[in-house]
């Protein structure tokens, strides 16, 4: 993060991101509601965090903003 920040990048929250491509058993409706919301933090404000029980596939995306132009930037891998 500090190597964005000199280039004006900035964490902005992070998304949720529920997998609908995987097949579960057993979904988690509270973790399936939260899918593709942008928390400032984690956990979220009703407790929930990727990992939080058994069997969880959810993962957080960051979110990143330019502060110059104001736009998100993509995050690539």
């Amino acid at each position: 993060m500090e190597a964005l920040a000199t280039r004006g990048v900035t964490l902005a929250g992070w998304q949720w991101a529920y997998r609908v491509d995987i097949r579960r058993d057993h979904p988690f409706h509270d973790h399936r509601v939260l899918a593709g919301q942008v928390f400032a933090e984690l956990p979220t404000p009703s407790g929930w965090w990727p990992g939080d029980h058994r069997g969880c596939l959810c993962d957080a995306v960051p979110k990143l903003r330019d502060t110059g132009t104001g736009r998100f930037a993509m995050v690539t891998t």
